[in-house]
């Protein structure tokens, strides 16, 4: 698929934002943004991140959690929490330079 038929069809399955989330000093993302933290992705987890890409324009998500710290355990990262279907996946994310925010791994729960 191209790039452009995988984030409209990414948007047309995006079933909107979750009520629950965490406090965060981040703005909140939306879907376009997700894509493009995904497609800039680079290194081994490229292939990680176009499989999701092709998973979220396939099936139905949301965004459970926009960019936040914290968890379960006391050093978890920065991430990003999406659902896929009653999977959770989590964008763990760094701050550039700049303040912009780049996707370094995915897992999913």
């Amino acid at each position: 698929m191209f790039r452009h038929t995988i984030c409209q069809n990414m948007m047309d399955n995006f079933t909107g934002k979750s009520l629950y989330c965490r406090p965060s000093i981040y703005v909140k993302l939306e879907p376009r943004q997700i894509f493009d933290l995904l497609n800039e992705v680079t290194g081994r987890n490229k292939t990680k991140a176009t499989h999701l890409l092709q998973q979220l324009a396939a099936e139905p998500w949301y965004i459970l959690c926009d960019p936040h710290a914290g968890g379960s355990a006391d050093n978890a990262p920065l991430h990003i929490t999406l659902r896929i279907n009653d999977k959770g996946v989590h964008l763990n994310c760094k701050q550039n330079a700049d303040e912009t925010l780049y996707i370094y791994e995915i897992t999913e729960r």
